[in-house]
């Protein structure tokens, strides 16, 4: 009987303890909220969303639980939750500047100073994320802009292919010989990118849109000759957008996306996310990258939100979904062979097995020779990274008039290159507009 009740003493002591450690791991247990634009719907099972089923099982003191409210209507979701002050814990944004004039943005540059593998992130990268010293955003994917070209289509001509180190006069020269309509071809699909990219292209002073690190210089003499250059395609009819419906038809596509797809397109600019399905095009695809030989980012971003009473774990997570994470990235491409599709960011890792891996998924030409060029000489694409940019680039509304009325920035600079407005005329106005329209927003370089 002793024995007995000795032996019930014990197996109740060991359930107290298996009850007691079993609290405490679920009071360990930190939960992190999770919002981002690239989830899709819960049915369809994303890589991303396999991402984060994978955390959770690596990581058992860490749960993120995916917002759903947010998987539709992203920004204006965004927007009401910090109305509400209930931003998830990590979640994708637009623009970091954006971000951080709204006071979103935790610090978090003591958590990555003790990150060894925060030295993957290329230079440019680790300097977009910085404002006023602080490091307030984590660089997740990072992608490059660039020009795509139909090897076919140019051996087909008789043109020889874009060089890896392309010159904007030899661009000028490719997409003028490409452009022969009887024969099935058009020289570039659109020119609206070439005043983007230009002035960085032949003056190294200027980024992005002649982002010069503290302001836009649209009054420039190499941003005029950017928008005389997108124009002089325009009008010589060696870009599809000026195109006849007849010709259009020759082309065999509706808009210059279909006409890409025919295999009638020699040059069409894009981003390296498109990769994967370039690759499985019905004709060989080659990557040049922007003309003057220096590399254009296109990075995206997660933010730790300044509210997050969590932020190491948060930080933590937000790591294992980026292309600098080893471990991540690891995670992320058996994800994808298993799911046959291709990871469409670039590997930030250093890992040569893994970058050998990733390189041979993709049949792409040129590609991993402009990724092998990155830290040469690079600047950020501007959207997320530049202060303001989405009003100085679009949508702020000018004094200069397009009919009787004050247009705004992105519709006077088309009308530079597809209408009768003349960019010498309106230069000087069009760069005090755009400078004005970024006052609130900080600069990376401000300390």
């Amino acid at each position: 009987m002793k024995r007995i009740t000795k032996v019930l003493s014990l197996v109740l002591v060991f359930s107290i303890i298996v009850t007691l450690s079993g609290c405490s791991r679920n009071q360990n247990v930190v939960t992190i909220k999770y919002a981002a634009w690239n989830l899709d719907i819960k049915e369809k099972n994303s890589v991303e969303r396999q991402m984060i089923d994978a955390f959770n099982k690596k990581y058992t003191n860490i749960k993120v639980e995916i917002d759903e409210s947010f998987v539709k209507n992203y920004d204006a979701a965004i927007n009401e939750a910090a109305k509400n002050k209930a931003l998830p814990d990590v979640f994708m944004y637009v623009s970091n500047p954006q971000a951080a004039t709204n006071g979103w943005c935790a610090d978090i540059t003591n958590i990555v100073s003790e990150d060894s593998e925060w030295e993957n992130i290329p230079k440019a990268l680790k300097e977009a994320v910085q404002i006023k010293g602080k490091v307030i955003a984590v660089p997740t994917s990072m992608y490059l802009d660039g020009y795509f070209y139909n090897e076919d289509l140019f051996k087909t001509q008789k043109v020889n292919l874009p060089s890896s180190n392309l010159s904007v006069n030899e661009f000028k020269t490719l997409v003028e010989k490409m452009t022969n309509i009887n024969n099935g071809s058009i020289g570039l699909a659109d020119e609206s990118s070439i005043i983007d990219w230009y002035p960085a292209a032949v003056n190294k002073k200027f980024g992005w849109y002649t982002w010069d690190g503290g302001k836009f210089n649209l009054n420039s003499s190499e941003f005029k000759a950017g928008v005389n250059l997108a124009k002089s395609i325009y009008t010589s009819k060696q870009t599809y957008a000026n195109l006849s419906k007849q010709d259009k038809k020759k082309l065999q596509g509706n808009n210059d996306w279909e006409a890409w797809n025919a295999g009638t397109v020699a040059l069409k600019f894009d981003g390296s996310w498109v990769s994967g399905d370039y690759s499985k095009l019905p004709f060989r695809v080659g990557f040049t990258g922007i003309p003057g030989s220096r590399t254009c980012i296109v990075p995206d971003f997660l933010i730790i939100s300044k509210d997050s009473k969590h932020p190491k774990e948060a930080y933590e997570f937000a790591k294992y979904m980026s292309a600098y994470s080893l471990e991540g990235f690891t995670k992320r491409m058996e994800i994808s062979h298993k799911d046959n599709t291709i990871v469409s960011s670039l590997p930030m890792v250093k890992d040569k097995k893994i970058i050998n891996n990733y390189f041979s998924n993709i049949k792409i030409k040129g590609l991993e020779t402009e990724y092998n060029r990155i830290e040469n000489d690079n600047y950020i694409e501007g959207v997320k990274v530049l202060p303001g940019y989405a009003q100085a680039r679009w949508n702020y509304v000018t004094n200069i008039k397009i009919g009787n009325k004050d247009a705004k920035i992105g519709d006077i600079l088309t009308n530079t290159y597809r209408g009768n407005l003349k960019i010498e005329d309106i230069a000087v106005q069009l760069n005090l507009n755009a400078n004005e329209s970024i006052q609130l927003f900080p600069r990376q370089s401000e300390n």
